[in-house]
């Protein structure tokens, strides 16, 4: 998983919105509907891994970084990882098999309240990395103020991924070096 702790950040942006790309260009030039939905969940899918696989790297490398005394515990970050995983996947298949059935009505509520869940999951992923990467630069204890700029260019990703990705290689390349 050192590949999204060493790639440039232009590669991760056309990795995750190049495929989009990709799969609007293959939807308009396809006629056939089941190859429209065929690329769209495969494509739909790949992103969302490299966008968790890329939280997981980047969350679990930097808050080793961190020293024991202000070092965020990580036990929700990674339970949030797991659960938007195994939540995309479930509400994917809940959501194709609903929405042929008559069923999807008594069962809006609970989806809902996953879902607020899968949300709140996310932004603590995102605060998590923030705070985790602010930790490594500064080497103190932080207040949310202190990264509050990270954790909104995180937030939105494909303008953020210019401005963190590369202070993430900067880290893990000293880290490289230290090691040598």
């Amino acid at each position: 998983m050192e590949y999204f702790l060493k790639i440039k950040a232009w590669l991760l942006f056309l990795l995750v919105f190049g495929s989009q790309f990709i799969m609007v260009i293959g939807i308009i030039f396809s006629r056939n509907a089941l190859a429209i939905n065929i690329i769209f969940d495969i494509t739909t899918f790949f992103i969302f891994a490299v966008f968790l696989a890329w939280f997981w790297t980047v969350g679990i490398f930097l808050n080793r970084k961190i020293p024991g005394g202000i070092r965020p515990y990580s036990s929700f970050f990674r339970f949030g990882i797991v659960y938007n995983s195994i939540y995309y996947i479930l509400f994917y298949v809940l959501f194709k098999s609903l929405s042929s059935s008559s069923d999807s009505i008594s069962i809006s509520p609970l989806i809902f309240l996953f879902h607020i869940f899968a949300m709140i999951c996310m932004f603590y992923m995102i605060y998590f990395v923030a705070k985790n990467l602010v930790i490594v630069e500064q080497n103190r204890n932080i207040t949310f103020s202190d990264f509050a700029g990270p954790f909104f260019l995180i937030w939105f990703f494909p303008i953020g991924i210019w401005f963190i990705q590369p202070r993430i290689n900067m880290i893990f390349q000293n880290s490289t070096k230290t090691h040598q």
